[in-house]
């Protein structure tokens, strides 16, 4: 099976349901602090309004139990404006009677916003009647939120059983996504090494075992990193570490060596008696962390192994920063791993929130392969999972 493509359906003169995603995150003032999730899907926007379509933009932002002002999609709609210099109207609600009538009548090159699609509740209980409602607005269905393609929602799952099979199709976006894990991801060049940090081990154990089947190397980072230094008996004193998952770390490192790939771990650490931005004691070897110290961020020596590490890849995948980069005090340190990426001359794919924010502040996304627009999507693909996003949209 294929998945069906926006450039192979008739979608001139169409008005055209397209989901995005808009989940962009916002500083303490109400402005959008990163747009590579508004960028990402104007490629789609321009191809419908090259075609001549009226398009009605669906998306989520946040999670609201019910309206709330500060989840309303009106910071999007202004973007919107400003980047396609095109009057772009924002719907009062998700889909009523008055929205529906906005859709109806709306022509060729306008666009309708829809708010929040979690401001009615149904869309998360992936609701029939309210996949129709929404389905009620177009003659054609464009997926481009590659984000949510993993969530059973309305807008993403239902809402495609009210389309025929030539009807509805994937975006740009969505197309790039699944086709970079499909043919890079799951059919890598060796040698393959992954970064993979989290503050939890219990969030990525799956990711870590899957990815053990493709890749060559594995450096572990962030706070997991303590769990499997502890399962390797070493002292980490007050640093993050699950407990309950010390037997599941110890299984990972014995399947890594009988499956002769290698798990690599900081070897140094910056510590501190509280976690708290400069207050910084001293920096220490992985093994010599003093009593009631805890971790806070990699050091020089973990930096040069790991640059050593990444240098010798072809393809290199990278999730997460490597610990508290939001210090000022710890960027330079957390931050590293993005410049080497950036200076390496072989494939180079990163994904999840934190590791792209680190990568559009230091300005480096030229300078990198790929760039997934994806968190948990990303995640669930990864581990081999069907997404019914894309899967409703396969023919």
């Amino acid at each position: 099976m294929t998945l069906q493509k926006i450039q192979n359906i008739d979608i001139e003169n169409k008005k055209v349901f397209l989901r995005c995603d808009f989940n962009v995150p916002f500083d303490k003032y109400g402005n959008i602090e990163d747009y590579t999730r508004v960028n990402a899907v104007l490629e789609t926007i321009k191809f419908l309004l090259r075609n001549n379509c009226s398009i009605i933009i669906a998306s989520h932002l946040g999670r609201p139990e019910w309206f709330e002002k500060k989840f309303s999609l009106y910071p999007i709609q202004k973007v919107l404006r400003a980047l396609l210099r095109l009057p772009i109207n924002l719907a009062s609600w998700v889909c009523d009677e008055k929205t529906i009538l906005q859709a109806k009548n709306l022509k060729n090159w306008e666009i309708l916003l829809l708010e929040n699609l979690r401001f009615d509740k149904r869309e998360k209980q992936n609701d029939k009647t309210f996949a129709k409602c929404l389905a009620n607005m177009a003659e054609i269905y464009i997926n481009d939120a590659f984000w949510v393609s993993h969530r059973n929602h309305s807008s993403v799952d239902k809402i495609s059983d009210f389309f025929l099979e030539w009807e509805k199709a994937a975006g740009f976006l969505l197309q790039k996504e699944n086709s970079y894990f499909k043919d890079k991801i799951n059919n890598p060049e060796n040698p393959f090494v992954a970064i993979v940090g989290w503050a939890k081990v219990s969030s990525k154990l799956l990711t870590i075992k899957k990815l053990l089947e493709k890749v060559d190397k594995i450096i572990i980072g962030w706070a997991m990193s303590f769990t499997f230094l502890k399962a390797m008996w070493y002292n980490i004193w007050n640093s993050l570490v699950e407990n309950e998952l010390l037997e599941e770390a110890k299984n990972i490192l014995k399947t890594a060596k009988n499956l002769n790939k290698k798990l690599i771990l900081p070897i140094d650490f910056i510590i501190s008696d509280i976690f708290w931005e400069n207050w910084i004691i001293k920096t220490v070897d992985f093994d010599k962390i003093p009593d009631w110290f805890m971790g806070l961020d990699i050091w020089e020596k973990s930096i040069k192994l790991f640059e050593k590490e990444i240098y010798w890849a072809k393809m290199i995948f990278w999730n997460w920063p490597m610990w508290a980069y939001e210090f000022e005090s710890f960027f330079e340190w957390s931050t590293s791993i993005a410049n080497i990426l950036a200076n390496c001359k072989w494939e180079t794919f990163v994904w999840w929130w934190d590791s792209i924010a680190v990568i559009n502040k230091l300005w480096l996304s030229r300078e990198i392969n790929f760039i997934s627009t994806g968190w948990w999507a990303s995640l669930e693909l990864l581990e081999g999972k069907k997404l019914p996003g894309i899967e409703k949209l396969k023919i």
